[in-house]
């Protein structure tokens, strides 16, 4: 017994090596992204052809279906990155290393989401109609997905 410890200490302690760098991988690549959602936003206000080009669709429901589909790809990045530490589990058990995935996505998911609803909320200051209910059901849409296909994957494990 007293071998076994040993072993389950540092299976735990390259688990949380692990995770930490998969934090920081995920992390970086969301951070990534923000010159592109920052160039969509000032695309949607500075263009006057965008409105031209769709007279039913305001700005701010242009900007909302933009940030819509920007935390779609920021949840893809999550996925990639949690699927990839969850299948690095070793011995650690399934359920402990998919409890903490969960987990995970959850933070990562509230940190892809952080500069645009930043963002959405400067927004709904200078024009009416932005409503970010659809934004918030894309993200919690999201996050949903990411862990269903965390349980998937451990079912086909």
């Amino acid at each position: 017994m007293e071998q076994q410890e040993p072993a389950l200490q540092t299976s735990a302690h390259e688990w949380q090596r692990r995770r930490a760098a998969a934090v920081r991988r995920c992390t970086a690549e969301i951070h990534r992204r923000v010159p592109h959602w920052i160039a969509i936003g000032a695309r949607i206000w500075v263009d006057p052809h965008l409105t031209l080009a769709r007279p039913e669709r305001l700005r701010g429901e242009e900007l909302v279906a933009s940030a819509c589909r920007e935390i779609a790809a920021r949840a893809q990045v999550v996925q990639r990155t949690l699927l990839t530490l969850l299948v690095s589990r070793d011995t650690l058990a399934w359920a402990e290393a998919l409890a903490d995935c969960e987990r995970l996505a959850g933070e990562l998911m509230r940190l892809a989401r952080r500069d645009i609803d930043a963002d959405l909320d400067r927004s709904m200051l200078f024009t009416a109609g932005i409503d970010a209910a659809d934004f918030d059901a894309a993200c919690a849409h999201a996050l949903e997905e990411i862990r269903a296909t965390l349980r998937w994957e451990g079912s086909v494990a």
